[in-house]
């Protein structure tokens, strides 16, 4: 299956339309990392590790493991991460095991916050993970007590 965004919001203003659907009333469904005082170091070509969730509703998440997708539709998926460390990586999201370049977001400067939106067309049982998309770079999730790396899904249509 080739996948395709089908468009990136650039603004921080929350749109209740988009292309015709109306999603003013979904609510997104989260996962979440929340270090407690350790480093995390998320390896080249790795994916974070989810140790928390959040609502649930369409899709599927065993903590430490990757997100499953319920139904086939078009999603809207943000993520933010925190680090400490790890000029040079990327960051991206992964359907089914292959990072999605449309995704790949630079790490530019640490510590810092790295954050992206896409909205893609997944099917029932994809499978998305949020990757450090660089196979020669680390980097080092926060550590501080609080969320660390988040994933946020949003079923549009």
């Amino acid at each position: 299956m080739a996948l395709k965004p089908v468009g990136v919001l650039l603004s921080r203003k929350r749109p209740t339309v988009l292309n015709g659907m109306d999603y003013k009333r979904r609510p997104a469904h989260y996962v979440y990392e929340g270090v407690s005082g350790g480093d995390v170091i998320v390896g080249g070509d790795t994916d974070v590790s989810f140790s928390n969730n959040g609502p649930l509703e369409g899709i599927a998440h065993t903590t430490g493991s990757s997100v499953s997708i319920t139904s086939t539709g078009t999603y809207k998926i943000d993520y933010k991460v925190n680090l400490t460390d790890g000029v040079g990586a990327a960051i991206a999201i992964a359907v089914n095991g292959t990072a999605n370049q449309s995704t790949s977001v630079p790490v530019l400067a640490a510590p810092g916050q790295v954050s992206g939106t896409a909205i893609l067309d997944l099917n029932a049982d994809d499978i998305i993970t949020l990757r450090n998309d660089s196979s020669a770079t680390s980097f080092t999730l926060s550590g501080e007590a609080g969320v660390d790396a988040q994933l946020s899904v949003l079923r549009l249509d």
